[in-house]
């Protein structure tokens, strides 16, 4: 997984979520989809499931990436989070924030649906 900024038609490339996308390869393809090829999700289609008091562990279906808030930037109407999981690099999310304070060093879960996926070619 990277952070990478897309240039072209309709992409800015200029952060801030804005022309970002997390790009998986494909191991990530196998662990999270069962299918062997490299991935990116858009962070505005990702959810950050955070662990507060009263919530439940983990978010119910769809895959499960966990890991520690690392960097918080705000965008506008919504937050970028940077995550950092144990076994990769780690993923920007656009998220609303809860009203925690310290969210910095937290740990979340973050998820995505099938229709957020788009397949990369070459495997």
């Amino acid at each position: 997984m990277r952070d990478l900024r897309l240039r072209g038609p309709g992409k800015a490339g200029f952060g801030c979520g804005t022309g970002t996308s997390n790009i998986f390869d494909a191991a990530a393809g196998r662990r999270f989809h069962g299918r062997e090829q490299a991935f990116a999700v858009h962070p505005e289609r990702m959810l950050v499931h955070w662990r507060t008091a009263g919530t439940a562990a983990s978010p119910p279906g769809g895959p499960i990436l966990s890991g520690t808030v690392t960097a918080l930037a705000y965008v506008g109407r919504a937050t970028q989070v940077r995550v950092q999981p144990e076994d990769g690099p780690a993923v920007v999310v656009l998220a609303d924030l809860p009203a925690e304070t310290e969210l910095l060093g937290s740990t979340v879960d973050v998820t995505w649906p099938e229709s957020a996926v788009a397949w990369l070619p070459g495997g």
